[in-house]
């Protein structure tokens, strides 16, 4: 099978070269075209570029420009719409590769198992593959950061999930679809509008557990969003790194 990797990459390098490396390490039986979307004003944020030599002949590289940050300030969904703009990015860029299915990656995992093999399994063919956040499948009334009432629709795993060639396809045709947009008072997060319109598209929703236990996400490690959150993510994540490929030289040149 033809798997077509996409990486949105936003944090430091480590957190890529660990994504990649995991992926390739346990993604056996399939041929695997890795690419990986980063800032092109990525010396903004660190100095440490160690990712595009030591994945050299692993992965191709695509640069994107950031959104105007002051301009998207009061929207609470701005991260979003910077990961979609790299991911769109991404899918331009590989319209013309062969392939069977495209992983639609983060760029902070660590993987466990084979994702391609635990989740297409019984030659299923299924055209969506990913799980709900929270496990939710219904619309829900919230508040965004700044207090305003929102309906949410359910948000689809755009960090780890896999799509068909047919539903990239349609995609490439309005890619503004992958995008946070309002549609008829429901708001609807990245990639969730294109779970809205892909009614004619097989799709398999699994539980949490079942992701987390093929794949572990360091949530908040970006960055532009993780320091808003402040996880133990960079910490975790290092000593993991250090643990399985330590024998490779590890930069910290994050600049605060």
């Amino acid at each position: 099978m033809k798997i077509c990797a996409l990486i949105s990459s936003h944090s430091p390098s480590f957190f890529t070269e660990m994504t990649v490396k995991t992926l390739l390490r346990e993604t056996k039986g399939h041929d695997l075209n890795i690419h990986i979307g980063f800032h092109s004003n990525l010396k903004n944020y660190t100095k440490d570029f160690s990712m595009f030599e030591n994945l050299r002949g692993l992965c191709q590289f695509h640069a994107v420009d950031e959104i105007d940050w002051m301009k998207h300030n009061e929207d609470t969904y701005r991260y979003s719409r910077m990961h979609c703009k790299n991911l769109e990015n991404l899918f331009k860029n590989v319209q013309y590769y062969d392939f069977d299915y495209v992983l639609i990656l983060d760029n902070d995992l660590y993987f466990k198992k084979n994702f391609v093999s635990e989740l297409l399994t019984n030659n299923d063919e299924m055209d969506m593959i990913g799980y709900h956040f929270d496990e939710r499948e219904e619309n829900i009334l919230t508040k965004d950061e700044y207090g305003r009432n929102i309906i949410f629709a359910p948000k689809i795993s755009v960090w780890n999930m896999i799509i068909s060639r047919k539903l990239y396809d349609f995609i490439l045709q309005d890619t503004s679809i992958i995008y946070p947009q309002f549609q008829d008072g429901v708001f609807y997060d990245s990639f969730a509008y294109v779970e809205k319109l892909a009614v004619n598209f097989s799709k398999k929703i699994i539980k949490t557990n079942q992701m987390e236990d093929i794949v572990q996400h360091f949530w908040g490690s970006s960055f532009n969003y993780g320091g808003r959150i402040k996880t133990e993510s960079d910490k975790k994540a290092k000593m993991i790194y250090e643990r399985e490929f330590g024998n490779e030289k590890l930069i910290d040149n994050s600049i605060t």
